[in-house]
């Protein structure tokens, strides 16, 4: 029996399940809502997607304003249009944003920094700063296996379901490329929340901080799997050794997950028996 049986949730009525978590789970109540609307409708809130055009413009300045609110850049780094000056990844970058379909605002972005034949010290993290066995295991997979995930940034008040979407349309694209990690440098405070909500999903990388160039401040590397991640999701949702509400999240974000990422539907629902 899981944690979601012991607590009273039924594996057979999965939109009244999510419902109860949601009246349950004040904290989490847009994500829960966003499973839902997905799976009726076809459609939540936030809508996410790779951009193209103008979009891609918008999600570039998005990230310049978000990263100088918080101090990780400098205003003279930042040109006129908005955008981060002397920026090498953009040419090989996959961008990414969450859209309010009330607004049509574009509330959350990232990208994916990645093609098919590139090696992983091309990449935006800086791999002679990590774990020198984690370094060279990923150096010796062939080209194209590895990604950075980075430039993650969101408005104001904008809920997690926001940055969730990224994250989720950055799996699809790492399954549809047969890329094998995705890696990334993320704020010491933004870490403690992921390694909370993704357990064993994401792995550090690196002993000390890492140090980017023109970047203000330090990261805490880390690595994603894909290959084995819903395996992983669904084994952390059913471990309460964190606490009930904990792993009541992680079978959240592995139900919204499993909206749209192929290896998480091929595993099946988390209430099943």
């Amino acid at each position: 029996m899981t944690f979601l049986a012991r607590a009273g949730y039924s594996y057979h009525t999965p939109h009244r399940s999510l419902e109860r978590l949601q009246r349950h789970s004040a904290g989490l109540f847009v994500l829960p809502h966003e499973i839902i609307a997905e799976r009726r409708t076809g459609v939540g809130r936030y809508v996410t997607r790779l951009l193209e055009g103008e979009d891609i413009v918008a999600s570039r300045q998005l990230t310049a304003e978000v990263y100088m609110r918080k101090g990780h850049v400098d205003a003279d780094r930042i040109g006129p249009d908005g955008i981060l000056l002397n920026d090498t990844k953009d040419a090989i970058a996959h961008y990414i944003g969450t859209f309010d379909r009330m607004s049509g605002e574009l509330v959350a972005t990232g990208r994916v920094t990645w093609r098919p034949q590139i090696t992983v010290d091309k990449l935006a993290t800086p791999f002679d700063q990590l774990n020198p066995s984690i370094a060279d295991e990923m150096r010796q997979l062939p080209p194209g296996s590895v990604a950075d995930l980075g430039s993650l940034a969101k408005r104001t008040g904008v809920p997690l379901a926001a940055t969730m979407g990224v994250i989720r349309e950055a799996y699809c694209f790492a399954e549809d490329n047969d890329i094998e990690y995705l890696v990334a440098g993320i704020v010491p405070d933004v870490y403690e929340g992921y390694q909370k909500r993704f357990g064993a999903g994401v792995e550090r990388i690196a002993d000390e901080p890492l140090h980017h160039e023109g970047y203000k401040g330090t990261q805490i590397g880390i690595r994603m799997p894909i290959r084995t991640a819903a395996e992983i999701y669904w084994h952390e949702a059913h471990t309460v050794r964190d606490g009930l509400m904990l792993a009541v999240e992680r079978a959240l974000i592995y139900e919204y997950m499993r909206n749209e990422v192929e290896s998480f539907q091929a595993h099946g629902p988390i209430w099943r028996a």
